[in-house]
């Protein structure tokens, strides 16, 4: 007792795990990967848009990460952020089949922008939303689309479109959004 020691018979049922932080470049290269390979069929404007949008969703996130007006505090203590973040839009985006998207780079970077507000939007406080969006606003990846399409025209009250993908309405078991 007290020596500090543990028995080898107990060391037996314990394992040291040690995992670095992947390289910026790593992260980048995994979710290109993955989402290169979902995209291939989906013709060569969306598969050239695989890039921006990796880039896109790793400027969104190292951007909320590093803001101090999104860090955690006694009363935003959801205001967590990791990896997991960027693999939800990614995950979002693989949910998307060719039959809807082919050759449309314009809907795909609109699910982009949706994913983006589920993943980080939904969880911030009102007073913070205007501070996401100037984040949103330094996304230059897609700055080549007509902004017209890409986020459509407010309406007679001045209120922004609304950029909604969702599979409950005719696809609730395909899993596809449409």
């Amino acid at each position: 007792m007290g020596s500090g020691k543990i028995s080898n018979r107990t060391q037996r049922f314990f394992t040291t795990i040690a995992i670095s932080i992947p390289t910026s470049e790593t992260v980048l290269g995994i979710f290109k990967l993955i989402l290169s390979d979902h995209f291939k069929n989906f013709g060569k404007d969306v598969v050239n848009l695989v890039e921006p949008l990796v880039n896109a969703s790793n400027k969104v996130f190292q951007s909320i990460i590093k803001s101090p007006k999104f860090s955690p505090t006694a009363r935003k203590f959801h205001y967590i952020y990791n990896l997991r973040d960027m693999s939800r839009i990614a995950e979002g985006l693989l949910m998307l089949k060719k039959d809807k998207f082919i050759g449309n780079p314009i809907g795909v970077a609109q699910c982009f922008f949706h994913e983006s507000q589920r993943v980080f939007e939904d969880r911030l406080y009102p007073e913070d939303l205007e501070n996401y969006l100037e984040v949103i606003k330094k996304v230059n990846e897609f700055d080549s689309m007509p902004k017209d399409e890409l986020f459509g025209v407010d309406d007679a009250n001045g209120n922004p479109p609304m950029n909604i993908f969702t599979s409950f309405i005719y696809h609730i078991n395909s899993g596809e959004f449409s």
